[in-house]
């Protein structure tokens, strides 16, 4: 499986598995089906998967380990998942990526835990907006 690294040689040479394939497209990615049918390691695997890159800040890899993840379990994947990958955009400064993610989340799961967090992330996303455009608060 590749595998990435920290950046500039980390002194624990922390490593994570790379992204699960689409398809088994690749022989170099795990695929689904390696997880010998069951769902709940290769769920545990994907979110893993996912921290991982996020710890190592490749946002990019984290996001469609995310969004695979949700994709393959639509009935679990929820507010959660979601608030994480808005994070991964606020983390790289690009709160314009994050809105519409929190937006969706907020309308999709009203009443889930995550929903405070949520629009408190909103809130921020929509406050460095209203700074970067000169409008500052009043």
């Amino acid at each position: 499986m590749p595998r990435a690294t920290f950046p500039r040689g980390h002194p624990d040479g922390a490593e994570c598995p790379g992204p699960l394939a689409e398809e088994s497209s690749s022989s170099s990615a795990a695929s689904p089906d390696s997880f010998a049918g069951s769902a709940s390691v290769a769920e545990s695997a994907l979110l893993l998967i996912g921290s991982c890159h996020e710890a190592l800040r490749d946002y990019e890899t984290a996001r469609k380990t995310y969004y695979r993840y949700t994709d393959l379990f639509p009935a679990r994947a929820g507010a959660g998942v979601m608030v994480t990958i808005s994070e991964t955009w606020i983390k790289e400064h690009k709160c314009s990526q994050a809105i519409p993610v929190l937006e969706e989340t907020l309308r999709q799961w009203p009443k889930s835990d995550s929903i405070p967090l949520a629009r408190m992330r909103l809130a921020e996303c929509w406050r460095t907006a209203a700074l970067r455009s000169g409008g500052g608060p009043a």
